[in-house]
């Protein structure tokens, strides 16, 4: 293929290239891996979970000394008891937010109970997919991972999207530059059986992110999400209780 022909299937959203890809949806891939936040996603037999890092680290909240550090998080609610972690262009994941509410709340107006996670997750994959077809818009640089529990079997779930348009139930999930490597170590945690509470699901991914990372992390630089069973409603993990599953998880290690 000519350069010329290469630049013009580069500039195209809409025009397959001979090889059967879509340029700008691999670029909007790899904006989300500019991110440089890695994003790991346990679902066990009472609880899912989402462990993630900050969007800034230690050092340049330290060298910031007028930045709020509970300001940076990429974990948002989208309804009571749906909420996950969306990475990205912080701008791109915003407005996925945003949608996505909307059509929740929209959902729920109409039919007078709130919209099922399967049903949130391919809602936003539709409106990803839309994009991908019209050359007036730009793809949204925005993978995310959406956790809840489901009002019919009671189970815990994952689900993940992507700016292709795809969405999937997933066991475990992972968003992030690390994708291969942490996938790798969820697969053989999970290879055996899931996790059975709270405590093992939230020990599971947050050893897994430590390992893909290579690094041991401090409270300051995570933040983890959660459902459970008993408790069915969205929460955001307090920075104590963090590092306090971080002290549970070097002990068993």
């Amino acid at each position: 293929m000519s350069r010329s022909s290469a630049s013009y299937y580069d500039r195209q959203i809409t025009v397959f290239s001979p090889e059967g890809k879509l340029f700008q949806v691999e670029y909007a891939f790899r904006a989300v891996e500019a991110a440089n936040i890695t994003v790991v996603a346990l679902r066990g037999k009472e609880a899912a979970v989402i462990v993630g890092q900050k969007k800034a680290s230690s050092q340049a909240l330290a060298q910031d000394k007028l930045l709020d550090a509970s300001s940076l998080s990429s974990m948002y609610f989208v309804t009571p008891k749906v909420g996950g972690a969306f990475v990205g262009m912080p701008a791109d994941c915003r407005s996925m937010v945003y949608r996505a509410r909307q059509k929740a709340s929209n959902f729920s107006f109409d039919n007078g109970f709130e919209i099922p996670i399967h049903h949130l997750a391919y809602k936003i994959a539709q409106i990803n997919q839309v994009f991908t077809q019209h050359a007036y818009m730009r793809l949204h640089a925005c993978v995310g991972i959406l956790i809840g529990i489901d009002e019919e079997t009671r189970a815990p779930k994952i689900f993940k999207f992507d700016p292709a348009g795809w969405f999937t139930g997933n066991k475990a999930a992972v968003v992030g530059n690390k994708e291969a490597e942490a996938t790798n170590l969820l697969q053989k945690l999970i290879k055996d059986k899931e996790p059975d509470t709270l405590d093992e699901t939230v020990m599971g991914a947050l050893a897994t992110l430590q390992q893909t990372l290579g690094m041991d992390m401090k409270a300051a630089d995570l933040e983890i999400s959660y459902v459970t069973v008993d408790n069915p409603n969205f929460r955001l993990m307090a920075e104590a209780d963090v590092d306090r599953y971080l002290t549970m998880v070097a002990e068993r290690d």
